[in-house]
């Protein structure tokens, strides 16, 4: 639902939002499952070893460490929030529903063997912005940038941002997948959110000085 979250942002700051990128999107408007899936999904909260076994399944051939990376995640997100987070995919934001008045240009990613958001879930993500184009990564299950596509996955954010900003690209540089796990915050809404997201702003701020 991440996805849902930037548009949303983009939306309410779409003076200052120059592009946007959706990765492995769920639609704004939400997925609209089945009771049954939805009761699946929900079932994975304060279950490691099911959350794990679901992340599998979503992916297309996801490694020992990428499965740990994601499985950290979710270890700490409780399961009334896992709950909560599943209606809000599943039942989306009324927004959603229409054309998205952000006109900015938006670059939508996902994986070809994706088995959650599949082709007709991005097709009908690009077809609400003015100015959107997909891209597909190959062998990629939910989570390319953290299964064996990682590079690729950064490959077409780099052009993306050269087309963007070509300023703005020349001044940045790529750093690894743990560095960026270390920055990214998916976590509940509790009070252990407000401690990462701190570091995670600390942590932003060293690696700045960096580029």
């Amino acid at each position: 639902m991440g996805a849902q979250i930037a548009e949303l942002a983009a939306i309410a700051a779409r003076a200052r939002v120059k592009g946007l990128v959706l990765l492995a999107p769920v639609p704004l408007a939400g997925v609209n499952a089945p009771p049954e899936v939805v009761a699946s999904f929900k079932r994975v909260g304060g279950d490691a070893v099911l959350q794990r076994e679901t992340r599998r399944n979503l992916s297309f051939k996801l490694s020992q460490e990428a499965e740990a990376l994601l499985g950290e995640f979710g270890d700490v997100v409780k399961p009334a929030t896992v709950a909560a987070l599943v209606d809000a995919w599943n039942n989306g934001d009324p927004a959603g529903t229409v054309a998205s008045p952000f006109t900015g240009p938006v670059l939508v990613v996902r994986g070809a063997d994706d088995p959650f958001c599949y082709r007709r879930h991005g097709q009908g993500v690009a077809q609400r912005f003015t100015h959107a184009q997909i891209q597909r990564v190959a062998q990629g299950g939910h989570w390319p940038h953290v299964e064996q596509q990682p590079a690729r996955v950064a490959a077409l954010l780099a052009d993306y941002l050269k087309t963007l900003s070509p300023a703005l690209f020349s001044r940045l540089r790529f750093i690894g997948i743990r560095s960026v796990a270390t920055l990214t915050v998916e976590q509940t809404w509790d009070g252990r959110a407000a401690d990462m997201i701190d570091a995670g702003k600390r942590q932003a701020a060293k690696l700045a000085g960096q580029f």
